[in-house]
């Protein structure tokens, strides 16, 4: 049993401020949400079924994502090599970033880049 109002709706909820999109095409509720931020990431992904460690979507995301890894290992490079945005890179990859958009699994991908950015 649930309550409508705690499952995400995408055209009003950014998935961003809930959920965090894994490499491995898993989806997990972002770390330290809490109260009804986090009850509603959790029905979202039980009630969607969203959770599940193998199934097609899982698959789909995981292929989506994969990509796109050589991109952002090139954005990462860039990042680490011309912090200061000396070569204008940031401006591609913001360009990028508007055309996954309009991709399916649009989210996952934008996730995968933040990982790769943020990790150097």
């Amino acid at each position: 049993m649930y309550t409508h109002s705690n499952v995400l709706k995408p055209d009003i909820d950014d998935p961003d401020d809930f959920l965090l999109f894994v490499l491995d095409g898993t989806i997990t509720p972002l770390k330290g949400l809490t109260g009804i931020k986090e009850v509603r990431a959790k029905t979202t992904l039980r009630i969607l079924g969203l959770h599940h460690e193998n199934g097609q979507l899982r698959n789909m995301r995981r292929r989506a994502v994969a990509g796109y890894i050589q991109t952002a290992e090139s954005f990462a490079e860039l990042s680490a090599e011309d912090p200061e945005n000396i070569l204008g890179w940031r401006e591609e990859l913001e360009e990028e970033l508007r055309v996954i958009e309009a991709l399916p699994f649009s989210t996952a991908i934008k996730h995968m880049f933040k990982a790769f950015l943020d990790c150097r």
